[in-house]
């Protein structure tokens, strides 16, 4: 009896041990503004790719669009200004040519819309001509100007030095947005 306690303890703990790692990169504790996304980013959360034009990163399955969008809601990319010009430095991203049945799936995943104002997206993204379906969005705090905003980009805003960002080729469906404020 005593050993399957302890049994039973150890793997609990182990449970509980995991769990907080995992999470922990979606905490920001405020090491957004230290961090440089341009560095191993695309090998732990895109498939590839450098965050530039020429190079964007890909998604190609439903865990790295929610990373992308949990990095985006806590500002990973709104953090750089590499070539020193005083602008926000621009990302580019798209999905992967090669997603099965050019559908992702979102079925069971619950993301933050990308893009708040606090953290407005100042990228790209290229659909590349696929859909993502079953999506749920959902925003239960509040922005600091009192609203709550939802949708897949829910707030976008062209600050980078050429004053635009791009969102295209993308077709979206079956979508469940829920968020709290008015």
């Amino acid at each position: 009896m005593k050993r399957t306690s302890l049994i039973l303890l150890i793997i609990l703990t182990l449970a509980l041990l995991l769990e907080t790692f995992s999470l922990a990169w979606v905490s920001d504790n405020g090491l957004s503004s230290i961090i440089n996304v341009s560095g191993s980013v695309h090998k732990n959360y895109f498939a590839y790719g450098k965050g530039t034009k020429d190079e964007p990163y890909g998604i190609d399955n439903p865990v790295q669009l929610y990373y992308f969008s949990w990095l985006q809601y806590l500002g990973f990319f709104n953090n750089t200004d590499n070539d020193g010009d005083g602008y926000l430095d621009s990302f580019y991203f798209e999905l992967a040519d090669y997603i099965k049945d050019g559908e992702l799936d979102m079925t069971g995943y619950k993301l933050p819309p990308i893009g708040t104002t606090k953290n407005p997206f100042i990228g790209n993204f290229d659909g590349n001509g696929f859909k993502i379906k079953n999506l749920t969005i959902t925003n239960p705090a509040l922005d600091s100007d009192g609203y709550a905003y939802a949708g897949l980009f829910a707030v976008t805003e062209g600050t980078d030095k050429d004053n635009q960002n791009t969102i295209k080729n993308l077709t979206i469906e079956n979508v469940t947005i829920s968020t709290t404020g008015h």
